[in-house]
């Protein structure tokens, strides 16, 4: 996985001193563009940044963090990365 981060920026159209940051995560199987989306109704003053998430779950979408799901007596549990290796 690469260390660092695919995103999108929107400058602010009024620049001061010192500019907000607004940062967007995306939700599980979306992508930075998501978000994105509506930066246009966020105020002037800020800069937006929407980051994509590193793992790749194909066809544009992505996620923060893998997740496995397993069947256990008709009910899903979620599980994480670690707690799948430690299965």
């Amino acid at each position: 996985m690469k260390l660092s981060l695919e995103y999108l920026v929107r400058e602010p159209k009024i620049k001061l001193d010192k500019n907000p940051l607004l940062v967007l995560i995306h939700g599980y199987g979306s992508n930075e563009e998501d978000l994105f989306s509506f930066a246009a109704e966020l105020p002037d003053e800020y800069y937006i940044v929407s980051a994509r998430a590193p793992y790749n779950m194909q066809y544009g979408s992505y996620a923060w963090y893998a997740i496995t799901l397993m069947q256990t007596k008709k009910n899903f549990q979620i599980m994480t990365k670690q707690e799948f290796r430690e299965i």
